[in-house]
This record gives C-alpha cells, structure tokens and sequence, in this order.
C-alpha cells in the first residue's frame, strides 16, 4: 500500500513499524546456521494440522534463505507428500525407504530422490506413500548419514510419541516446533508431552528452545485466547526470553491451507505468508542464539 500511494503521489513515505519490524524478521531468517541442524515438527494430538505447518515452514525457509531445506516425513499417520507442490509435475512419490536403498555409487542424484516444491523445499515421503516396509530407527538413521553437507536446516515430520521412531529421532534434534490447536484437549496433551520431554526423555533444552505454533486450522475451531494460552507455553523459553524472542505464535484460518491438498505458498493470504515469516524467524534465531 505505501509503495502504491508513492507511486500515486510522488512522494517517498517512509516505512511503518509493522513493515520495518516485518522487514527485520525477513532479514534474520537468512542469518547463518553455521551447523547442521535437525528440527522437529511435532503433535500431542492428531488432526493438528502439523504437516501444513511444516510445509508452510520449510517453503517459506526456502524462499528467503535461497538454500536447499530437506524435510522428511517419519510421521505414519499422515502424508508429507500429499501436502508437496511438486514442481517437476511428475508426481513420483519416494520414500525414506528408497533414500535407504539408495547407492551413492550407482550413478542416481541424490536430490533425484526428493520431491522438490516450486520454492525449492526437498521433501521425501514416508514408506506409507511407496506401499513398502516401515523404517527402523537404525535404518533411519543411515538415511541421514547419506545427506550432503549443503543446506544445514533439516525439518523432520515427527510421529505421534508412542511410535518406536519418536525417542531415538528425538535425540538427534536441535530444537523442536510443537504443533497445537485452541482446543482444551489439545493443549492439555501438548502440556504433556512438553513434561515427558523436559523430564523422562531427558532433553530439557529442547524444551528451552521450542517454538509453539497455535494452529487456527477451521472455523469449527474455538476462538484463539492468546491471554489463557501464552502463560501454558512460555514458562521455561531460556533462549527466547535471551534473545527478547516470542516463544508462542498464532496461525489464522485459511481457505487454502484448509482445502488439505498441496500447499501453494502464493495462494495462501498475505496475513498468513506474514505470519510464517514471523514463525520461521522465531525458528532460525533459537537456533543461532
């Protein structure tokens, strides 16, 4: 709008708050991750919309960081893939199952096993979307020793807590995004989880770098009280409250995301394309912090 009024009016308006502080996030996405780092996209409860919120992350990562971001489905209950805009057309799922089988001697790219979106997120699906075996944890982690050392943000469509895979990828990560929604069981879960995970599961530091993410996924869905919510998650945020960092951040309904097909991230709506900048900021800096 202040570009379309300088045009209009010959003039040169300066910037807003909100567009500066807009401009500043966008910017401190694209801040270097000097290591590799594997972050967990997880849910207490299914139906959540994770693997939307995941697809809307990893695109928009791609986008302002201009560098390959990977993200692999290990979770069984739902379909990375059916949620991938593939840009190639082809539609020719593979799984974490061919990455497994995959020789690096045999002549086949490596990135040849992904499904790559238009912004150039490289997704690979989970055995599920081939009809093959599901993957082991030892097999599982092979897969990961088979990626290259470009592109250091790795994004992990994480299974429900009770699956064999959760613990051993667990203990890989560097830092966690908790899926929820406004409903009271919902949250109560996600409470849960965060528990098992700061003390059973021993990875407290996890929990001090998490980024929780309050999905508005329907109109059904109750009415988001950010005042009732931010006191259940933002207790224990180490780094963010460091870094002055929100811990707690909200996604509104959209149409698009909501139809369940692949995620196109040009014909989601500016409040969201906005938001995911705000989250995947919130992401990078507890990363780098």
């Amino acid at each position: 709008m202040r570009g379309r009024l300088n045009r209009m009016l010959g003039t040169r308006l300066p910037p807003t708050a909100a567009e500066e502080a807009y401009e500043a996030e966008r910017r401190s996405i694209q801040a270097p991750v000097p290591t590799i780092k594997y972050v967990g996209v997880l849910h207490a409860k299914g139906g959540v919309g994770s693997s939307s919120v995941l697809q809307m992350l990893g695109n928009t990562l791609t986008d302002q960081r201009r560098e390959p971001v990977y993200a692999i489905d290990a979770d069984y209950g739902g379909s990375l893939l059916g949620r991938t805009l593939d840009a190639s057309g082809m539609n020719s799922p593979k799984s974490t199952r061919a990455l497994y089988r995959w020789d690096p001697m045999g002549g086949e790219h490596f990135g040849s096993m992904f499904t790559r979106t238009p912004q150039g997120l490289m997704v690979i699906g989970n055995p599920n979307d081939t009809e093959e075996d599901r993957m082991t944890a030892p097999e599982f982690m092979e897969v990961f020793r088979k990626f290259p050392k470009e592109g250091p943000l790795r994004l992990i469509d994480m299974p429900h807590r009770d699956s064999p895979l959760f613990g051993p990828l667990l203990s890989g990560l560097s830092s966690i995004v908790l899926v929820t929604t406004p409903e009271k069981d919902a949250v109560r879960l996600s409470q849960k989880l965060i528990e098992a995970i700061r003390g059973p599961m021993r990875r407290p530091d996890l929990v001090a770098s998490m980024v929780v993410v309050v999905n508005h996924r329907s109109p059904a869905d109750p009415l988001i009280d950010e005042a009732r919510l931010e006191p259940v998650f933002e207790s224990g945020d180490d780094r963010g409250a460091a870094a002055g960092l929100k811990r707690v951040l909200y996604t509104r309904y959209d149409e698009h995301l909501a139809e369940g097909g692949p995620v196109d991230l040009t014909l989601v709506d500016a409040d969201t394309r906005k938001r995911y900048v705000t989250i995947a900021a919130a992401v990078v800096a507890r990363l780098t912090v």
